[in-house]
């Protein structure tokens, strides 16, 4: 595939979206907004696809102006993004096997996947060792900025725009995600552009974590549980309206699919081991959390100490490195644009 990019041309860079130079820009770093070119062997009309790159700081803008019109602005701050880099945990086990094992039998290609409102990359890293080329894209610079920073494979990068404005071909995605992001979008401009990119075979995978969350550890779960409700319960008045698609279990998401082959999943629940330090860490990265800090920062601060000291008490222990589980029920939502065989297309 051919590539041409006008700002990558500075200081010998490479091409953006193939390697992910748009992660340090030659002209002073920062989020590029990129024009992805459908990959080799997918091209429409003979001749080679084209790549081209903005520079960071008309890319970073131009998706400011957009966003603001569009998507529901959060997680923009850059002390948020570092909290949600480091404490927001990969998709686990029991959603992977939902995902993977629809994928498998419906997905036409696995050239390009698209992974739409990333964050900081943990979904959209779990995709790298199934797909040719993966791209993980986000509203907010400092999201993107977090996830071109931490590690990640040659065939993964990183761009910052709008959900409801992919700047990728018509036809040329394989399979377009999002993971706990898609109630955060324009959904009726957003399921417009999933029309748009997806390939005639492409697939279309919705997840999110919902509000059933517990607290595991010997014989503490109630008590346990108990406490973390409490604390939730201190942020509901912080909570986006955009939080009641969540609450509903993504079921207005799913009726907006305009796929007809399609199925919602509501009892996907994955246990996950983490300290009490890292839990948290993970409940400051929630955006109502983060509400209230900006709201009330003295007493965010206090209430998520006094949780930390709650849980501490409740299992009887003193460190904050103790471990327990997480325990978290996920909606997902899967979706073929066209009839495929049930069969893994690579084999």
């Amino acid at each position: 595939m051919q590539t041409q990019c006008g700002g990558c041309k500075q200081g010998g860079a490479r091409c953006c979206c193939r390697c992910g130079c748009h992660s340090t820009a030659a002209s002073g770093g920062g989020a590029r907004l990129c024009s992805l070119s459908i990959p080799s062997g997918r091209s429409r009309g003979g001749g080679g696809a084209t790549e081209i790159c903005r520079s960071p700081r008309e890319g970073t803008r131009k998706a400011g102006r957009q966003a603001g019109r569009m998507a529901t602005r959060m997680f923009e701050g850059k002390d948020h993004a570092r909290v949600y880099q480091k404490y927001r945990f990969t998709p686990q086990e029991a959603l992977q096997k939902a995902v993977f094992s629809y994928l498998d039998r419906k997905a036409g290609a696995f050239g390009l996947a698209l992974d739409v409102g990333c964050g900081s990359g943990q979904g959209t890293l779990l995709l790298a060792s199934r797909f040719q080329k993966v791209v993980g894209t986000d509203v907010s610079p400092a999201q993107v900025e977090e996830a071109q920073q931490a590690p990640h494979p040659d065939n993964v990068s990183f761009l910052a725009c709008p959900a409801e404005e992919l700047p990728v071909a018509d036809g040329s995605v394989d399979v377009l995600t999002s993971f706990t992001a898609a109630h955060w979008f324009d959904i009726p401009r957003f399921m417009r552009e999933a029309e748009r990119v997806l390939a005639p075979s492409g697939c279309l995978v919705l997840t999110t974590n919902t509000l059933d969350m517990r607290l595991h550890f010997r014989d503490r779960d109630q008590e346990l549980t108990r406490i973390f409700q409490e604390f939730r319960d201190l942020l509901t008045p912080y909570m986006s309206d955009k939080v009641r698609l969540v609450v509903g279990d993504y079921e207005e998401i799913f009726e907006a699919v305009p796929f007809p082959s399609k199925e919602r999943i509501t009892d996907i629940v994955d246990k996950v081991p983490m300290s009490v330090a890292e839990l948290v860490g993970y409940v400051q990265s929630f955006s109502m959390f983060q509400a209230f800090l900006k709201d009330r920062p003295e007493e965010a601060q206090a209430q998520v100490q006094r949780l930390q000291e709650r849980v501490l008490e409740a299992m009887g222990e003193a460190s904050p490195e103790a471990r327990l589980e997480f325990w978290n029920r996920q909606v997902c939502i899967l979706a073929s644009r066209g009839p495929v065989p049930d069969h893994d297309p690579r084999s």
